[in-house]
C-alpha cells in the first residue's frame, strides 16, 4: 500500500469516525407550522321577509378548509477553490452549520482565505449531514482533489476536479456516507481521474 492510499484509507476512516459523532435532531414533519382550527362560521341574517312574513336566517357559506403546505425547500450548498480562497455559497437552515462549516475549514486550511456567502435560510429543510460533512467530507476531498467543488443541490450531490482513479472512486463512496439522508437522492461523479 503506497503512502497516498494510506492517507486515503486514514482520512476515510476519521470521517467515519466523526459520523458516528453528534448529529442535530432529524427534520419531523410535526416540526412544520400545524393549520390553526377553524372557527365557527359567523351566522347572517337576510333582510329580505320571507312569503311567510319571518325574517329566515341565512348561514354564511363556510370558508375551504385550508391544509398547511410545507413550504420547505432544499438546502443548497456549493464549496470551490478560487485561486486562493475557498469558496463557500447556497443556502441552508442552521447557522451553527454555517459556521461551524466556515470555522473548520479556517482551521485545516489556515492561511487560505474562506469566503463564506452560505446564507441561512429558515424555508429550507434541516439536514444532519451539515454537521459532519467538513470534516468527515470537504477536508479530505479538498486536501487530495485538485481543483475541487462539491455541490448539493436538489438532492444531487456533485463532485468536480482531478484526481487519481482511486481517489476518485473513493471520495465518491465517502460522499455517500457524508451525505446520507432523507433528501439525497443521487452522485454525479465528475471528477476527472487521470
Amino acid at each position: 500500500m503506497n503512502e497516498r492510499s494510506l492517507q486515503v484509507s486514514i482520512i476515510v476512516l476519521s470521517a467515519l469516525a466523526v459520523l458516528l459523532g453528534g448529529c442535530e435532531r432529524p427534520y419531523l414533519k410535526e416540526d412544520a407550522k400545524a393549520t390553526p382550527p377553524l372557527e365557527d362560521t359567523p351566522v347572517a341574517e337576510s333582510s329580505a321577509p320571507s312569503q311567510s312574513g319571518e325574517s329566515p336566517v341565512k348561514k354564511a357559506e363556510p370558508e375551504k378548509e385550508s391544509i398547511a403546505v410545507d413550504t420547505y425547500t432544499d438546502p443548497v450548498l456549493v464549496v470551490f477553490r478560487k485561486g486562493d480562497s475557498i469558496v463557500i455559497e447556497g443556502a441552508m437552515k442552521s447557522r451553527r452549520q454555517k459556521e461551524r462549516i466556515e470555522s473548520q475549514l479556517g482551521t485545516a486550511f489556515s492561511g487560505v482565505r474562506i469566503e463564506n456567502k452560505l446564507e441561512v435560510d429558515y424555508s429550507r429543510l434541516p439536514v444532519g449531514w451539515g454537521n459532519r460533512i467538513t470534516e468527515m467530507f470537504l477536508i479530505p476531498y479538498f486536501s487530495v482533489i485538485e481543483d475541487p467543488k462539491v455541490e448539493y443541490r436538489g438532492g444531487i450531490i456533485i463532485l468536480e476536479g482531478r484526481g487519481n482513479r482511486r481517489d476518485a472512486q473513493s471520495f465518491h463512496e465517502l460522499a455517500v456516507t457524508a451525505f446520507a439522508g432523507e433528501g439525497s437522492t443521487d452522485i454525479e461523479n465528475r471528477i476527472v481521474a487521470y
